[in-house]
Protein backbone atom coordinates (compact mmCIF):
# COMPACT_ATOMS: atom_id res chain seq x y z
CA UNK A 1 0.00 0.00 0.00
CA UNK A 2 0.95 3.51 -0.56
CA UNK A 3 0.67 6.96 0.73
CA UNK A 4 0.92 9.77 -2.00
CA UNK A 5 1.82 12.63 -1.05
CA UNK A 6 2.52 10.84 2.24
CA UNK A 7 2.80 13.61 4.80
CA UNK A 8 2.91 12.10 8.44
CA UNK A 9 1.48 9.07 6.95
CA UNK A 10 -0.96 8.32 9.40
CA UNK A 11 -3.61 7.05 7.04
CA UNK A 12 -1.34 3.90 6.66
CA UNK A 13 0.57 4.08 9.92
CA UNK A 14 -2.49 4.18 12.33
CA UNK A 15 -4.09 1.15 11.06
CA UNK A 16 -4.07 -2.46 12.98
CA UNK A 17 -1.72 -4.86 10.38
CA UNK A 18 -1.29 -7.69 13.64
CA UNK A 19 -3.46 -9.99 11.02
CA UNK A 20 -1.69 -9.65 8.30
CA UNK A 21 1.75 -10.82 6.45
CA UNK A 22 3.76 -9.77 4.11
CA UNK A 23 2.52 -5.67 4.26
CA UNK A 24 5.00 -3.14 2.60
CA UNK A 25 3.62 0.15 3.41
CA UNK A 26 5.31 2.81 0.85
CA UNK A 27 5.51 6.45 1.45
CA UNK A 28 5.67 8.69 -1.51
CA UNK A 29 6.64 12.44 -1.74
CA UNK A 30 8.38 14.96 -3.37
CA UNK A 31 8.94 16.94 -0.11
CA UNK A 32 12.16 15.41 1.68
CA UNK A 33 11.32 17.23 4.69
CA UNK A 34 7.77 15.53 4.72
CA UNK A 35 9.28 11.77 3.84
CA UNK A 36 11.46 12.93 7.13
CA UNK A 37 8.32 13.41 8.94
CA UNK A 38 6.75 10.40 7.87
CA UNK A 39 9.73 8.47 9.13
CA UNK A 40 10.07 9.65 13.02
CA UNK A 41 6.37 9.12 12.81
CA UNK A 42 6.95 5.70 11.97
CA UNK A 43 9.93 4.93 14.40
CA UNK A 44 7.39 6.69 16.87
CA UNK A 45 4.32 4.39 16.22
CA UNK A 46 6.84 1.55 16.08
CA UNK A 47 4.58 0.18 13.17
CA UNK A 48 5.07 -3.89 13.02
CA UNK A 49 5.31 -3.51 9.10
CA UNK A 50 7.86 -3.14 6.53
CA UNK A 51 7.96 0.98 5.55
CA UNK A 52 9.95 2.16 2.92
CA UNK A 53 10.22 6.13 2.07
CA UNK A 54 10.38 7.55 -1.79
CA UNK A 55 11.15 10.80 -3.19
CA UNK A 56 8.90 11.04 -6.10
CA UNK A 57 6.85 13.22 -8.05
CA UNK A 58 3.11 11.84 -7.76
CA UNK A 59 2.50 12.41 -11.85
CA UNK A 60 5.74 10.04 -12.37
CA UNK A 61 5.60 7.66 -10.08
CA UNK A 62 7.63 4.90 -12.54
CA UNK A 63 5.75 2.11 -10.25
CA UNK A 64 3.31 0.27 -13.25
CA UNK A 65 1.39 -2.34 -10.89
CA UNK A 66 3.13 -2.20 -8.04
CA UNK A 67 0.61 -1.16 -5.51
CA UNK A 68 -2.48 -3.04 -4.00
CA UNK A 69 -3.94 0.02 -2.58
CA UNK A 70 -3.27 3.61 -2.82
CA UNK A 71 -4.49 6.73 -0.24
CA UNK A 72 -4.02 10.24 -1.32
CA UNK A 73 -5.65 13.16 1.36
CA UNK A 74 -4.80 16.20 0.30
CA UNK A 75 -2.79 16.58 -3.62
CA UNK A 76 -5.84 17.10 -5.28
CA UNK A 77 -6.76 20.24 -3.17
CA UNK A 78 -4.02 22.02 -5.00
CA UNK A 79 -4.23 21.70 -8.18
CA UNK A 80 -6.67 24.02 -9.97
CA UNK A 81 -6.22 22.72 -13.50
CA UNK A 82 -8.91 19.83 -13.83
CA UNK A 83 -6.84 18.20 -16.76
CA UNK A 84 -3.94 17.97 -14.62
CA UNK A 85 -5.53 16.47 -11.48
CA UNK A 86 -6.78 13.83 -14.09
CA UNK A 87 -3.33 13.26 -15.06
CA UNK A 88 -2.38 12.73 -11.33
CA UNK A 89 -5.50 10.03 -11.02
CA UNK A 90 -4.07 8.33 -13.88
CA UNK A 91 -0.48 8.05 -12.68
CA UNK A 92 -2.12 6.56 -9.64
CA UNK A 93 -4.26 4.15 -11.89
CA UNK A 94 -0.92 3.08 -13.53
CA UNK A 95 0.89 2.37 -10.23
CA UNK A 96 -1.96 0.07 -9.39
CA UNK A 97 -2.38 -3.76 -9.74
CA UNK A 98 -5.45 -4.98 -11.94
CA UNK A 99 -8.55 -3.83 -9.72
CA UNK A 100 -6.76 -2.06 -7.09
CA UNK A 101 -8.11 0.47 -5.21
CA UNK A 102 -7.83 3.92 -4.34
CA UNK A 103 -9.15 6.26 -1.42
CA UNK A 104 -8.89 9.85 -1.67
CA UNK A 105 -10.82 12.91 -0.34
CA UNK A 106 -11.55 16.17 -1.84
CA UNK A 107 -12.67 19.58 -0.39
CA UNK A 108 -16.54 20.25 -1.54
CA UNK A 109 -17.75 23.78 -2.49
CA UNK A 110 -17.88 26.06 0.86
CA UNK A 111 -21.36 26.78 -0.47
CA UNK A 112 -22.65 23.31 0.24
CA UNK A 113 -20.89 23.45 3.77
CA UNK A 114 -23.26 22.29 6.49
CA UNK A 115 -20.94 23.45 9.40
CA UNK A 116 -23.12 23.04 13.12
CA UNK A 117 -22.66 26.56 13.55
CA UNK A 118 -22.76 28.84 10.93
CA UNK A 119 -20.63 31.11 12.89
CA UNK A 120 -18.21 28.79 12.42
CA UNK A 121 -18.30 28.59 8.31
CA UNK A 122 -17.62 32.88 8.55
CA UNK A 123 -14.88 32.28 10.49
CA UNK A 124 -13.26 30.11 8.59
CA UNK A 125 -13.96 31.96 5.44
CA UNK A 126 -12.02 34.72 7.03
CA UNK A 127 -9.37 32.84 8.68
CA UNK A 128 -8.34 31.05 5.06
CA UNK A 129 -8.57 34.05 3.01
CA UNK A 130 -7.38 36.39 4.90
CA UNK A 131 -5.51 35.38 7.88
CA UNK A 132 -3.85 32.34 6.25
CA UNK A 133 -4.02 33.13 2.39
CA UNK A 134 -4.05 29.51 2.02
CA UNK A 135 -3.28 27.55 -1.46
CA UNK A 136 -5.58 24.26 -1.25
CA UNK A 137 -8.75 26.08 -2.37
CA UNK A 138 -9.09 24.07 -5.76
CA UNK A 139 -12.73 22.16 -4.74
CA UNK A 140 -14.61 20.22 -6.69
CA UNK A 141 -18.40 18.93 -6.36
CA UNK A 142 -19.33 14.77 -6.35
CA UNK A 143 -19.41 14.78 -9.94
CA UNK A 144 -16.93 16.46 -10.91
CA UNK A 145 -14.76 13.91 -9.01
CA UNK A 146 -16.22 11.01 -10.13
CA UNK A 147 -16.13 12.28 -14.31
CA UNK A 148 -12.05 12.78 -13.02
CA UNK A 149 -11.94 9.50 -11.47
CA UNK A 150 -13.98 7.62 -14.50
CA UNK A 151 -11.43 9.17 -16.98
CA UNK A 152 -8.87 8.12 -15.02
CA UNK A 153 -9.93 4.83 -15.28
CA UNK A 154 -11.60 4.41 -12.15
CA UNK A 155 -14.78 2.65 -10.92
CA UNK A 156 -16.29 4.83 -7.93
CA UNK A 157 -17.71 2.47 -5.03
CA UNK A 158 -18.00 4.78 -2.17
CA UNK A 159 -18.14 8.52 -1.40
CA UNK A 160 -18.54 9.24 2.10
CA UNK A 161 -19.12 12.76 3.46
CA UNK A 162 -18.05 13.80 7.00
CA UNK A 163 -20.88 15.39 8.83
CA UNK A 164 -20.09 19.10 7.84
CA UNK A 165 -20.14 18.32 4.24
CA UNK A 166 -16.80 19.61 3.40
CA UNK A 167 -14.57 16.71 2.84
CA UNK A 168 -15.74 13.71 1.55
CA UNK A 169 -13.63 10.29 1.20
CA UNK A 170 -13.88 8.32 -2.04
CA UNK A 171 -13.40 4.52 -2.17
CA UNK A 172 -12.54 3.69 -6.00
CA UNK A 173 -11.21 0.63 -7.67
CA UNK A 174 -9.26 0.75 -11.20
CA UNK A 175 -11.08 -1.05 -13.58
CA UNK A 176 -9.53 -3.82 -15.60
Amino acid sequence: MASIPSGLMDDLLTLEYSQFEDVTLTAVDLDPASLAHARANCERLGTPVQVEFEQRDAWDLGSPGRWDLVTSNGLNIYIDDDVRCVDFYRSIAAALRPHGFFIMSFITRPETWQPSDVRDLELQRYLFREVLPVKWQCVRDENLTRAQLSEAGFEVLQVEYDQQRMFPSVVARKRS
